[in-house]
């Protein structure tokens, strides 16, 4: 357990309609439970400076809805696309950039299987992309069984050439790298050629995520 603040509790206490604070047991075990300036934590936890705003934020900060031609698919450049499949993620920095549309849950960005479809038909009609980066949220929060379904309906494609998934869960979530889904991500390698693990902190990379990495 953490040893909030007063300002930590204090934002905590506020926290309502605001970007979620959930970090996972693993992850809140390599976080200092009494420091509450220790970086990894400061990534983490919320406090009340995160309520302010000033006229030049924005809350879209990458503008990628302005490069949205479908819902959830960011196409900014031509030949790859940005595919978010999900708003869930297993812990929630406090400088996410999506924080806008990530544990939301006023209908303003739909995750469906509806969506998937838009995303996908779009992809098919146009053959200049080769590839594909799964990002969300964090798209291994998804159960073996949709991200298969995903997967498979994307490598499809004759003029896809590169999968990729964005993800924070090899460091935040190890457990979740089960060999089930291992099994499942190689049945997939011709297509799927990067996981791409979220590391920004030296301490992030204990034994445990790297166990994984070489698993994967």
């Amino acid at each position: 357990m953490l040893q909030l603040s007063d300002d930590e509790r204090a934002a905590l206490q506020r926290s309502r309609n605001s970007l979620p604070n959930a970090i996972t047991p693993y992850y809140a075990s390599l976080l200092d439970r009494s420091d509450a300036s220790h970086p990894l934590r400061r990534t983490m936890v919320m406090v009340s400076q995160e309520f302010e705003r000033t006229p030049e934020e924005s809350i879209d900060p990458l503008s990628e809805d302005s490069d949205s031609p479908v819902p959830g698919l960011v196409h900014r450049y031509p030949d790859r696309v940005l595919f978010l499949t999900t708003g869930t993620c297993p812990v929630y920095c406090r400088y996410c950039t999506r924080a806008r549309m990530v544990g939301s849950h006023d209908g303003t960005y739909e995750f469906s299987t509806g969506q998937w479809e838009r995303a996908i038909d779009y992809i098919a009609r146009t053959p200049v992309i080769r590839d594909v980066l799964l990002s969300g949220g964090d798209p291994l929060v998804l159960s073996d069984d949709r991200l298969e379904w995903l997967l498979s309906r994307l490598r499809k494609i004759p003029h896809v050439e590169f999968l990729r998934i964005g993800s924070k869960v090899p460091v935040v979530l190890p457990q979740r790298i089960t060999p089930a889904l291992t099994k499942m991500l190689k049945k997939y390698h011709s297509g799927l050629r990067t996981l791409v693990p979220f590391f920004s902190r030296s301490r992030r990379m204990a034994s445990r995520p790297m166990m994984v990495m070489a698993f994967l």
